[in-house]
């Protein structure tokens, strides 16, 4: 037997492997997009339920507002937690949408990983 007929017999077995080693690549990539989504979810919502804490305690205490600038800080930090747990939340959400539907976001990001 030749290298060439080596070589070929050799292709042609790891073919017969190539549908089930994309199946497990794209399980993975599935895998990890929705376990980040998910724990980008879950702290996006805990920003935002820390924006309402701060929110709520800042508006709804006289203490806060007799030490003004505690009361604006309070505030500002607040009113920032709200903007970032909503930017996140959108972010992850499409992150999770690319999750579901992975083919055409792993060819998007092999091909602009090459160029």
């Amino acid at each position: 037997m030749s290298e060439k007929e080596a070589l070929l017999k050799t292709l042609n077995g790891s073919l017969k492997n190539m549908p089930e080693t994309i199946n497990s690549m794209v399980q993975q990539y599935q895998t990890a997009s929705i376990t980040m989504s998910i724990i980008g979810i879950v702290g996006a919502i805990l920003m935002g339920s820390l924006a309402a804490f701060l929110l709520i305690k800042s508006l709804g205490d006289d203490n806060y507002r007799q030490h003004e600038e505690i009361y604006m800080m309070l505030c500002v930090i607040g009113v920032f937690c709200a903007i970032l747990a909503l930017i996140l939340l959108v972010v992850f959400l499409f992150s999770i949408q690319g999750a579901i539907a992975p083919l055409p976001n792993m060819l998007s990001d092999i091909l602009s990983s090459n160029s």
